[in-house]
């Protein structure tokens, strides 16, 4: 480290000091006479040493500050050298790794089979689209925002906002989760980097279907199919609990159907019971009573777990052979969206016990789409109750219903009913199952 002591110097009585100064980033020799603290000229050299002392100091403090500023410098540098070559050395996971790594992560394992395969489809898709595009980058910590951005915008062009926001959302749980197995600085893929498309003005509305159409589509499809489209029918039951149907939920002798969708089994755990409708029986009843074990549709079943996207095209298809439109133009987006598929069979539920007069929390709950209180009275619901709102279902598939609709509710006699077990314990009952009285 440079010392500023200075060069001492006597010129007749007076003591003087000479040292260097920086102007202008050039070197100035400069001499200044030597003052005691009191401002006389120091006359001994003790006194002149403690001036010399005293006026250089500040000189010395700069020096030592300008030397630990250029050793700073060179400890970042020599740190950001070692950062480097650690990176090298140790650049973390690759995106080809990277699936695999997650999988094995605590807690990324309590998910459905169908939800596992979609995610793995979905991360697949990315890395197939990074190794196309931009081959270089093999590792988690080389995505960038710009990569993110630019495969957001190529998944739009062929995606709906939806499907592009659950890739979205999938990639920033991934590279969150693998932080550290992927040394990744920053997540590419959080919204602060990647815009998250709007939904506005680009979903296609489904419809329910009219009972033509019901009527073509369930009688002209052969065997299981048959079957499965009967149970999305009439019961209202999402295609993977459609198609995984087990003789186990099915009770004839009851006339119920009751089961816990997939899609709130781990999470609620919530249970749907459905009453069989007329038309629906006949269809199960094809089975002989031996033959009643295990699922309902043996090859459905089977063909939804090797294969649901060819199990849903096989139905897309099935519709369009009925002159059922499944999909329409979302506008800007060149895939189309889906108007009709299995899932209108739900809205067709739906919209046929509306028709019919049954309540509407019991509809909700029946398909999964009430609250906790109105679930918790539709559960109560007697077999009688389910079977009488499945009764006033259509029994054939022409244009009007074979059956009445059900006879009037005595209002008076129920309200007293339901006010005569109220207290303090069962009042969110009693309101849930006035709440559905009036839905009548």
């Amino acid at each position: 480290m440079k010392k500023s002591t200075g060069y001492l110097f006597k010129r007749g009585r007076r003591w003087l000091v000479q040292y260097n100064v920086e102007v202008d980033g050039q070197r100035k020799r400069t001499n200044n006479t030597l003052m005691n603290p009191d401002g006389t000229p120091c006359r001994t050299r003790k006194e002149a040493e403690d001036a010399r002392a005293t006026l250089l100091q500040p000189l010395a403090l700069k020096d030592q500050v300008a030397t630990l500023e250029a050793l700073a410098g060179r400890i970042d540098g020599r740190k950001a050298e070692l950062a480097r070559i650690e990176a090298e050395r140790n650049p973390g996971a690759t995106i080809a790794q990277a699936w695999s790594l997650y999988r094995a992560t605590p807690g990324q394992g309590n998910r459905s089979d169908r939800t596992r395969n979609e995610y793995e489809a979905q991360f697949s898709r990315f890395a197939e689209w990074m190794a196309e595009h931009f081959p270089a980058v093999r590792h988690l910590r080389a995505v960038t925002p710009e990569h993110a951005t630019a495969f957001a915008a190529a998944l739009e062009k062929e995606a709906s906002a939806r499907t592009v926001g659950k890739y979205l959302t999938l990639l920033q749980h991934v590279f969150e989760i693998l932080r550290g197995p992927g040394r990744i600085a920053e997540n590419p893929w959080t919204k602060r980097h990647v815009a998250r498309p709007k939904l506005k003005g680009r979903q296609v509305q489904r419809r329910p279907l009219t009972r033509a159409e019901l009527k073509t589509l369930i009688e002209s499809a052969p065997g299981e199919l048959r079957t499965m489209l009967s149970v999305g029918t009439f019961c209202g039951l999402r295609m993977g609990d459609a198609a995984l149907l087990d003789w186990g939920e099915v009770d004839l002798s009851r006339g119920i159907v009751e089961l816990t969708p997939r899609k709130t089994a781990t999470t609620s755990g919530a249970r749907v019971r459905v009453g069989i409708p007329a038309y629906l029986r006949a269809e199960l009843e094809k089975t002989p009573p031996a033959a009643r074990r295990g699922h309902v549709m043996p090859g459905i079943a089977e063909a939804y777990q090797r294969d649901q996207a060819k199990l849903v095209e096989q139905i897309r298809q099935h519709f369009e052979a009925c002159g059922i439109t499944t999909r329409k133009d979302a506008g800007e987006h060149r895939r189309a969206g889906s108007v009709a598929g299995f899932h209108a069979l739900r809205y067709t539920y739906v919209s046929m016990q509306a028709e019919a007069g049954t309540p509407r929390a019991a509809v909700e709950a029946a398909v999964g789409h009430s609250s906790q209180v109105m679930t918790a009275h539709y559960e109560k619901l007697s077999d009688d109750a389910l079977v009488r709102f499945a009764s006033a279902l259509p029994v054939t598939l022409e244009d009007k219903p074979a059956l009445p609709a059900p006879a009037p509710v005595d209002w008076r006699a129920e309200v007293r009913r339901i006010a005569a077990g109220l207290n303090a314990k069962s009042w969110k009952t009693a309101a849930a199952k006035l709440v559905a009285l009036a839905g009548r």
